[in-house]
């Protein structure tokens, strides 16, 4: 008797370990398709593509938006060196401060005009004084250039970075600003 159960626990032994070594179909069948899937690289670019889109999107906006800010500075400064060159030009004019805003909106199509927006500060010198009078009106711009030949017709805009229609960056508060002065004829 002690033999036989010699031999079925050599039996049993063997074959567990055979077991072991070997796995059962299953369980190698699961280790198999695991080390598989480590070596697949079929949807590596796609993960790789996932995780730099955002960031050249978004240098991308930033480049453009970069370039609608430098065409409106550029247009700005052209439209301000328009309105200075009109209102200097006015002095016999009775209407120097429409004509000169009027110069500055039609230099600037792109600017947009409304409140708040634009921000458009006219003032003159007389060549003797070194104080500025204010043109807020056509009667104010006409009566501070009547005694102002010689003078200075200064004209400084303000528009923000950023207006109504265009803003992929987050610098609300950014204003470009631009000045010109021309002397009064």
């Amino acid at each position: 008797m002690r033999l036989m159960e010699r031999k079925f626990l050599n039996s049993i032994s063997l074959r567990w370990i055979a077991v072991l070594l070997r796995g059962p179909r299953s369980l190698r069948a699961g280790v198999e398709r695991r080390v598989g899937l480590a070596r697949d690289c079929s949807g590596a670019a796609a993960v790789e593509f996932a995780l730099i889109a955002p960031m050249l999107l978004l240098l991308m906006f930033g480049i453009f938006q970069i370039g609608v800010i430098m065409i409106n500075y550029v247009q700005l400064t052209n439209a301000v060196a328009a309105g200075a060159r009109e209102l200097s030009i006015s002095r016999g004019s009775s209407y120097p401060y429409t004509n000169s805003y009027n110069a500055i909106t039609e230099a600037s199509p792109s600017l947009s005009t409304k409140a708040g927006f634009l921000t458009i500060t006219m003032t003159v010198t007389p060549p003797s004084s070194t104080v500025a009078a204010s043109c807020a009106t056509d009667y104010d711009c006409t009566t501070a250039l009547t005694n102002a030949a010689g003078g200075s017709a200064k004209i400084t805009a303000t528009y923000p970075c950023f207006s109504d229609h265009n803003y992929v960056l987050a610098l609300k508060t950014c204003l470009l600003s631009s000045s010109s002065v021309e002397m009064v004829q």
